[in-house]
């Protein structure tokens, strides 16, 4: 048998048990953790129009420039209507998902030569338990569309490196085309030159001042997209001082993870301000720097474990807090960060098994596939619905920001306001700058008409800002009314029409305001 037909059989039976694996999220509902925000209750969703479709592309929505991502749901409720439910949702993100491993195969397969030991670096980009948050919460498409963009660019890059002839450059456009559709999907496709790169040079061996040149293009995109997210999605950064331990605690955390994926959560509350109360960093910083003195020594005898480490290394860059980055206030770590930079670890998994004699690779290959099926399986069901994520998420850390949100706002949408008060304050102990926080608790009070304690959450949660502040803002015009301050109320929808032209809420709560109609 050919080498093409075998390495064909691998891919199929990769392909067959990722879809095999992840076929439960078919069945799977929303998380409420940006679920409704960025996609159930998107006005320009509902319905999808030409216009709303522009509106992507011109302008960030919910503080995030990501217009592919957002065409793509288009697309699918364009294409579905009132039938494209959250299992839909799922299915594209699971053949995206699928597409991603299939391109992992194959730039395993042109770094190591071997398909099955290629296979088995791609079951675990596959099949890792960390990629089930990336793969069953609807509200990251973005991140799988990137992945899925970033690895097309990766390996079409590889091949443009490997050919010669004017025809090459046909597939240097095509990747090209491919990493600015991995930037349009989401900004942190800006570590794939840089991936690129690492591979160019110490897979392919091209001179490293040939391969910078011939990536100038492909920085300055970067760059570009760097600046247009640092504008959109801004970021609180720690003490510039404490970054590089901040940087080292995450990596830390990271290789911890990969290698025992246990107690994997969608909050991991490990924020700047808690790192000098948790002496768990210093343990996590030391495991890079002791991963950096094994690859320093071994790298010019061993260059692809070098190489995978410092794929994994690129590829979470912008998320290690060396930076500031949206999110990070919450939590700099996660396990999402890590969709792309599992790629490092497959490349040194591949390395290895292709090192061990045959059949012990294989033996090898088949253990692990279905020890990393078993664990996916188990992860993947604390995210098949909201009580299944509050549950397991309380139950790593009773005390969870996001676990203890996400119970109030179960509660609160069930029409339990008085019994989610309890969870939002347990919430925002733990975090003070949970963002949405103030304002949701303002919506349970508003609930219960305690107008006066309302007012004072919406207050807080304009002063908080955040993604949520026209709608805080339109809600204490509201609340105002309700305690007999209509003239407030005016001047607060007046306010935000100044601010934001298009809020229809606003202006349509104004118009019947001024009218002398009690305002809804």
């Amino acid at each position: 048998m050919t080498r093409r037909a075998t390495s064909a059989i691998f891919c199929t039976i990769l392909l067959v048990i990722v879809v095999a694996v992840y076929a439960p999220v078919g069945r799977f509902q929303f998380v409420r953790l940006d679920d409704s925000d960025l996609l159930v209750d998107n006005p320009l969703l509902h319905p999808p129009t030409a216009k709303s479709l522009a509106q992507f592309w011109t302008a960030p929505y919910e503080n995030l420039y990501t217009p592919l991502s957002y065409s793509l749901w288009w697309l699918v409720k364009s294409l579905g209507g009132d039938s494209a439910g959250p299992g839909t949702f799922h299915v594209v993100k699971l053949f995206l998902h699928a597409a991603a491993a299939a391109l992992v195969f194959s730039i395993l397969l042109r770094c190591v030569g071997s398909p099955l030991a290629a296979f088995g670096g791609a079951v675990v980009f596959a099949l890792h338990p960390m990629q089930v948050e990336s793969v069953a919460w609807v509200a990251e498409t973005n991140n799988v569309l990137a992945g899925v963009l970033s690895l097309a660019a990766i390996r079409l890059w590889l091949g443009f490196a490997d050919a010669s002839g004017s025809g090459r450059w046909a597939t240097y456009w095509l990747a090209s085309a491919f990493f600015l559709l991995a930037l349009f999907s989401k900004p942190i496709a800006v570590v794939v030159p840089l991936i690129a790169a690492i591979l160019d040079v110490g897979i392919v061996r091209r001179p490293a001042k040939r391969v910078i040149l011939s990536l100038i293009p492909w920085f300055g995109m970067a760059v570009l997209f760097g600046l247009i997210a640092g504008q959109v999605q801004p970021a609180m950064g720690a003490n510039p001082a404490h970054r590089p331990l901040i940087a080292l605690d995450a990596l830390g955390f990271y290789v911890r993870h990969a290698v025992w994926p246990v107690h994997l959560t969608v909050d991991y509350a490990r924020s700047p301000m808690h790192l000098g109360f948790d002496h768990q960093w210093i343990l996590n910083a030391l495991i890079p720097v002791l991963i950096a003195i094994v690859v320093w020594r071994i790298w010019r005898a061993h260059r692809t474990p070098a190489v995978a480490a410092a794929i994994g290394l690129a590829a979470l860059l912008p998320v290690l807090g060396l930076i500031p980055f949206s999110q990070q206030e919450v939590s700099t770590v996660a396990d999402r960060y890590v969709y792309l930079a599992m790629l490092g670890l497959a490349l040194f998994v591949a390395w290895v098994l292709q090192r061990i004699p045959s059949p012990g690779g294989a033996i090898v290959t088949v253990i692990l596939a279905c020890s990393l099926a078993w664990l996916t399986a188990v992860q993947l069901q604390t995210w098949r619905d909201i009580s299944a994520l509050v549950a397991h998420t309380l139950a790593i850390d009773p005390g969870s920001a996001y676990g203890n949100e996400m119970a109030a706002l179960q509660l609160a949408h069930s029409g339990q306001a008085q019994q989610s008060i309890p969870f939002f304050k347990r919430a925002m102990a733990r975090d003070p700058k949970l963002p949405g926080s103030h304002y949701n608790l303002g919506n349970a009070f508003m609930h219960l008409s305690e107008f006066n304690q309302a007012i004072e959450e919406y207050q807080l949660a304009i002063d908080q800002g955040g993604p949520q502040v026209w709608k805080a803002m339109n809600n204490l015009g509201l609340a105002d009314v309700k305690i007999g301050r209509p003239d407030l109320a005016i001047d607060q929808f007046k306010r935000i029409l100044q601010m934001d032209p298009q809020n229809e809420s606003a202006r349509n709560n104004l118009e019947i305001l001024s009218a002398g109609v009690p305002s809804r």
